[in-house]
């Protein structure tokens, strides 16, 4: 187990060194309702004609607000190198030109559409709402690809991975793919330093309210942002006297009648009455992270449903570990490939 503090057990004392954040960043267009074909045949198994292939999809970090691929292309590539694997981080609508739920209802259409696709046809078939994605990685509207296809091919399995504001939203899309009964769901799930909760009196709230790097103030106005766009930042006292929403969602269209404050798909922490029947699931947060606690919430909330996780705690760093440089980026991605190899 790991404690409050998110240290591991023996986990040496360090400096807080962690790495700059990226300065690139970009902001694009989107339909704001891409219309996609529901899935005939969610399952895309492989025959002796086509060979199986794993696919790991990227979704980048930027508080809902800002970001793109650009942001974790190195990440990326290195990810496809060291599993081995087609990458393809995706681009996501970003608030608050469209809030929420347009990302959600995006993102999952698109990881439909992934899983739908044979492998050597996926980045050219993925147009309309998606866009295209291009071969050669160096990004079309719909996202970057790295990795090597195979003629023929089929993804077998599909493995998402989702940084900061990306996390929160890779989880939301699997909970939502879960209860809205679509088989298979991803084979795994990485969580690197997501906000799964907007609750601000949690011990790393309490430690690292004025960051370093990432504040208390400026996660309350991505929230806002994200939440109800041009109204801005979202205020404690907006948080009180919200109840969890029982209805269960039939459709994505029901995603766009419920309040987002109340909504298992915003803060899974706060209002998800059970984490049963996700993937398999890596859990990274630094230590110096202000969301380190909604990590390790996470961590144990899930272990208690029976899930099959594990967290990580990188021990002297501060946020942003998948795309900063150096031994940072080193640690997360020997996790990720620790975990895949011991499920292929």
């Amino acid at each position: 187990d790991v404690a409050e503090n998110g240290r591991l057990p023996n986990a040496p004392n360090m400096k807080q060194n962690g790495e700059p954040e990226s300065a690139e960043s970009q902001k694009d267009g989107f339909d704001s309702s891409p219309q996609l074909p529901e899935p005939s045949n969610p399952s895309n198994e492989a025959s002796p004609s086509r060979p199986a292939k794993s696919v790991c999809v990227v979704l980048h970090g930027g508080g809902f607000i800002y970001g793109s691929p650009t942001l974790i292309s190195r990440f990326s590539q290195r990810l496809s190198e060291e599993l081995g694997q087609d990458v393809i981080a995706l681009k996501y609508p970003l608030a608050p030109e469209q809030i929420y739920p347009s990302q959600l209802e995006y993102l999952v259409r698109a990881l439909r559409k992934i899983r739908q696709l044979p492998a050597d046809s996926a980045w050219r078939e993925m147009k309309d709402g998606e866009g295209e994605i291009l071969r050669d990685g160096v990004g079309g509207i719909g996202g970057h690809v790295n990795g090597k296809t195979t003629v023929g091919a089929s993804y077998s399995s599909l493995h998402v991975v989702g940084v900061s504001a990306g996390a929160n939203l890779a989880l939301a899309s699997c909970l939502l793919m879960r209860d809205l009964g679509d088989e298979p769901l991803p084979a795994s799930l990485t969580l690197v330093g997501g906000p799964y909760s907007t609750c601000t009196t949690s011990q790393s709230y309490l430690e690292h309210e004025h960051g370093p790097k990432l504040t208390k103030a400026m996660l309350m106005q991505y929230w806002g942002l994200y939440m109800k766009g041009g109204l801005g930042q979202l205020e404690e006292w907006d948080l009180k006297g919200w109840h969890d929403d029982k209805e269960p969602i039939k459709t994505l269209s029901d995603l766009w009648c419920r309040d987002p404050l109340k909504s298992t798909y915003v803060t899974p922490l706060d209002h998800a009455t059970s984490f049963a029947g996700l993937p398999k699931t890596l859990i990274n947060v630094a230590e110096f992270d202000i969301l380190r606690s909604d990590s390790v919430g996470l961590y144990r909330r899930m272990k208690n449903d029976g899930c099959d996780v594990c967290i990580k705690v990188l021990p002297g760093a501060h946020i942003h570990l998948a795309g900063a440089s150096g031994w940072a980026e080193n640690e997360v991605i020997k996790q990720i490939k620790s975990v895949a190899s011991r499920m292929s």
